[in-house]
């Protein structure tokens, strides 16, 4: 009979603890960044979105490639690899060098007001002058309002990594 019992309560919590397993799979945005990085884009969404958070949404080295996560399926994310060409990377650089982005505030108000869910993007920018880091809520590039807010190199940064993020997602 006591066999039983503990067969059946470890029955229970196998399920548990595999998932929680899972779930141990999280993002490179919680580790250190490697050497050779230009730009480095984390997101953490709130609310109504996909799990895990954060992820990595894009990370550009100096070399031409780029990583990406994607969620797989629930807690599991999958780093994702593809390259850009030197003019893409001369064109990140200088617009992470720019004054507008050096001078930046470190941390935006949220201008944008979610109703159900919220992002925060930690934008690390890798410049010669050393890493700049912005983070910015419920920003998104197309925003006409942008320039009231932010300045317009950030804004172009941010443009040029969307574009990129979007052409990698097909």
């Amino acid at each position: 009979m006591k066999f039983i019992f503990l067969t059946a309560l470890a029955a229970a919590f196998l399920p548990v603890s595999l998932s929680g397993r899972q779930s141990a799979n999280t993002s490179v945005c919680l580790s250190a960044t490697p050497p050779g990085v230009l730009l480095n884009i984390c997101q953490h969404a709130r609310g109504m979105v996909t799990m895990p958070q954060p992820t990595l949404y894009l990370r550009v080295y100096k070399d031409g490639r780029v990583e990406y996560e994607m969620s797989k399926s629930e807690n599991v994310l999958v780093k994702k690899e593809f390259r850009i060409n030197e003019e893409e990377i001369r064109e990140i650089a200088k617009l992470g060098a720019a004054e507008g982005v050096q001078t930046a505030l470190e941390r935006y108000p949220t201008y944008n007001h979610g109703i159900d869910s919220s992002r925060e993007i930690t934008l690390d920018i890798y410049a010669e002058a050393g890493r700049k880091r912005i983070i910015l809520t419920n920003f998104f590039a197309a925003d006409r309002e942008n320039n009231k807010h932010y300045p317009a190199s950030l804004i172009s940064l941010m443009k040029k990594a969307e574009e990129i993020w979007t052409r990698a997602h097909g």
